[in-house]
């Protein structure tokens, strides 16, 4: 079952990147790797704030904001991962 996989996935990955966390979950689900956009960057270039969206299957999920593209992915990975009830 579905359900018995993220339930592994998540037992053996509770430190992982949440990147990588959802794009186990899109895998396991047979969809192809989340998409990450950047939608927008504001701010002076010594303090810029960028905002990205996370897709996966065509439908975007979350958006997460960070002073780096990383950490805006991660923010929207993981507010993927608590959209999906994968984690809280």
């Amino acid at each position: 079952m579905i359900e018995s996989q993220i339930d592994k996935i998540l037992q053996n990955h509770t430190e992982e990147d949440p990147k990588s966390i959802l794009q186990e979950w899109s895998q396991a689900q047979g969809y192809a790797s989340p998409v990450y956009i950047l939608e927008r960057e504001n701010g002076p270039d010594h303090d810029k704030v960028f905002e990205v969206s996370v897709s996966v299957d065509g439908k975007e999920l979350a958006q997460g904001t960070g002073g780096s593209k990383q950490l805006a992915e991660k923010a929207a990975a993981s507010a993927a991962i608590r959209k999906l009830g994968l984690r809280e």
